[in-house]
């Protein structure tokens, strides 16, 4: 993604629908909850037109996606009453729905600071620190140790990088905030998944609680991976957006 950035904003949000397409189709809509083929395809599509809206006004502005999010909230309520054969878990549903529309938003914001003065910058230091952490992740260093590890890593990065490359449009404190902020995120998503993953399944000795149980551990790790690859970036995007606006653009 930051070499994507690199080449320009068109070529970012394409990197940012590849990541918005894992998230809803691998995860969203593995979720095992009524509803969640709607809900995964309405999410891309807001995900997708945010980032194209943000592309076409060339402008460091998240007044599109904000208006997205309004439009796609009404129509996961649409959804919802379009379903049939009694609308079970309906609340569970809608909140999923909701949720995924937020989440698949989320990671446009890195195309709306691409925009920006010097924001180039500000989305590859950003991803360099989500990057580490989750190359650390892959290498199935996932104790606390070595993530805080990756955390400080990127950060040393980021000031090698900065130096190397004698960005003057770059502060030096900047470049290391940005990184070590995205690790941080990115750590966040991870240990979140994390969660998810090691989530004990029902011990109640009824048959039904029981079932019910196995299906939410098969899910889990079905989406698991999914998560693994989409989430640390779109929990990480709007820190590194906001601190990118703030510290360089």
């Amino acid at each position: 993604m930051a070499l994507a950035s690199a080449a320009g904003s068109p070529h970012l949000a394409a990197a940012v629908l590849v990541v918005q397409g894992v998230f809803t189709m691998g995860a969203v809509r593995q979720a095992g909850v009524p509803g969640t083929v709607a809900a995964a395809w309405l999410a891309l599509g807001i995900g997708a037109g945010a980032s194209v809206w943000l592309v076409a006004d060339d402008l460091p502005d998240l007044t599109p996606m904000a208006r997205l999010l309004a439009a796609g909230f009404l129509l996961a309520i649409v959804a919802q009453l379009w379903r049939r054969h009694g609308r079970p878990m309906l609340t569970t549903s809608l909140a999923l729905t909701a949720s995924a529309i937020v989440l698949a938003t989320l990671p446009a914001s890195l195309v709306a600071l691409r925009t920006a003065d010097s924001g180039a910058y500000g989305v590859g230091f950003g991803l360099l620190g989500v990057g580490a952490v989750m190359l650390v992740d892959g290498a199935g260093g996932r104790s606390v140790l070595a993530r805080t590890l990756s955390v400080l890593a990127a950060g040393a990065a980021a000031v090698v990088v900065a130096m190397l490359a004698n960005l003057s449009d770059v502060p030096e404190v900047g470049a290391v905030v940005i990184a070590a902020f995205g690790a941080l995120m990115a750590v966040a998503a991870l240990c979140a998944v994390d969660r998810l993953a090691s989530e004990p399944s029902s011990s109640a000795d009824e048959a039904p609680v029981v079932a019910a149980g196995d299906v939410l551990e098969k899910v889990a790790v079905e989406i698991r991976a999914p998560l693994r690859i989409s989430l640390p970036i779109i929990v990480a995007a709007p820190v590194i957006y906001l601190l990118g606006r703030l510290l360089i653009g």
